[in-house]
């Protein structure tokens, strides 16, 4: 039996748990919420990043936002405020910035896959929920999240069938050919978070990242698994079942006490290396359309 399927967890049977039990957004969002990662700045200037960024999205500056919009949602801890951002009464004491990431990327017509990502993150943390919104903003925010996903409607066919075949792979326990179609499907459309029928009548969130870590995981590629579970970040936010043993956070974990024990790593590693490197939280934010 291997370290992750203990659990008796399928991808037929949901989501498996993210962070566990860690500190919830401050805006009661359902999910969990990563813990800083080393290249954060301190909390002051995440926060003037998160404002500098609202404000350039509220002036229309896209192409100048992405960047401090991109720091704050790797790093803005719960008690960053709204204030000053234009969001109804009430609506303060929270960050947002998945939520104006969303909206950036929904004014990008080669973004779509970016725009979803970024509206399932803010919505699965809570960041901004409908009834805090003025409903003319509301609809605006619906009306570019419907184009993109027209954007991805128009792409399925290409990954689609390669995340089936790699999560039937995954249940049957071939996981360098599951972990090959993931990284095809990724290629095509990386990980939105929205909703697909994997197999048969079975609906659940597209999260490719998430398996492929658990599938180099199991191919003994500490360092990739390691790397693609931190990229995850819909893997970590789509809590479904805390009690879930099977999360992101057992990979993480053994998976950096068999690096720094020297464990080596079994074959075709060293190509997965190559293929995922060591990004950084910024850099596993946004998703390109293929």
């Amino acid at each position: 039996m291997s370290f992750l399927s203990s659990g008796g967890w399928s991808p037929r049977r949901g989501v498996a748990s993210g962070w566990l039990l860690a500190t919830l957004l401050a805006a009661g969002g359902p999910a969990a919420s990563q813990p800083r990662p080393a290249e954060c700045p301190d909390p002051e200037a995440v926060e003037e990043e998160l404002i500098a960024g609202a404000r350039l999205v509220k002036g229309r500056q896209w192409p100048e936002a992405e960047d401090p919009l991109c720091v704050a949602a790797c790093c803005a801890p719960a008690s960053v405020s709204g204030e000053g951002f234009g969001l109804p009464a009430g609506g303060t004491g929270y960050p947002v910035p998945f939520h104006y990431l969303g909206v950036f990327y929904s004014r990008e017509q080669s973004r779509p896959c970016s725009a979803l990502k970024s509206f399932n993150l803010s919505e699965c943390k809570g960041e901004m929920r409908s009834d805090r919104l003025p409903r003319v903003y509301h609809e605006d925010v619906e009306a570019g999240r419907a184009q993109a996903l027209r954007q991805r409607r128009k792409a399925e066919a290409g990954f689609i069938g390669s995340y089936r075949a790699a999560l039937r792979a995954f249940d049957d326990g071939s996981y360098a050919e599951a972990a090959d179609s993931l990284w095809t499907a990724i290629e095509r459309w990386d990980e939105d978070g929205e909703q697909v029928k994997e197999q048969g009548r079975f609906w659940n969130h597209y999260l490719p990242r998430y398996f492929l870590a658990r599938a180099l995981f199991e191919l003994e590629c500490w360092q990739p698994a390691a790397a693609t579970a931190g990229c995850s970040h819909l893997g970590w936010c789509l809590v479904e079942d805390t009690r879930r043993s099977e999360a992101l956070q057992a990979i993480l974990d053994e998976a950096t006490r068999r690096i720094e024990s020297g464990e080596p790593e079994g074959a075709g590693c060293a190509e997965w290396r190559g293929r995922i490197g060591s990004p950084t939280c910024f850099e596993c934010i946004g998703c390109l359309a293929r």
